[in-house]
């Protein structure tokens, strides 16, 4: 992906057991660059399970994301006043199982995640989980 806007896209579903990730971007098991690309708005919204990565949402593979811009995107996950909600983690990006990343000279601003259990919550830019020793930021 080189020299593109990602702007106002949505991932957003309502129903049990289903997952929403990656607002603009979603790859599995695949190599992926990002470079020079601005996302901006991008939202995942579930309820009652997990909402990753409000623009770019990777798990598995190899990934490099340089020179981008991510402005006001979202990941959410509420409970509708239920006690069972889902886990929500990086408003910008968020990494599963990634053995290598670099992210260099990108710019973060307003991203955010939330929902109704705050301790839920992890990374309004970046969050990470299970990936390997190789990342760089």
């Amino acid at each position: 992906i080189l020299d593109s806007l990602f702007a106002t896209n949505q991932n957003i579903k309502y129903s049990w057991n289903t997952f929403t990730h990656g607002g603009a971007v979603a790859a599995i098991n695949a190599s992926v660059t990002v470079a020079d690309s601005i996302f901006q708005g991008n939202n995942t919204s579930t309820r009652h399970n997990d909402g990753h990565g409000g623009a770019i949402y990777l798990n598995g593979g190899v990934a490099t994301v340089t020179g981008c811009r991510f402005c006001a995107n979202v990941a959410h996950a509420d409970t509708d006043g239920n006690s069972i909600g889902g886990f929500v983690r990086g408003g910008a990006i968020h990494v599963q199982s990634v053995p290598q990343l670099l992210v260099a000279d990108c710019l973060f601003f307003t991203n955010l995640v939330y929902g109704d259990l705050a301790s839920t919550h992890l990374g309004d830019a970046i969050s990470g989980r299970q990936h390997g020793s190789q990342n760089r930021f």
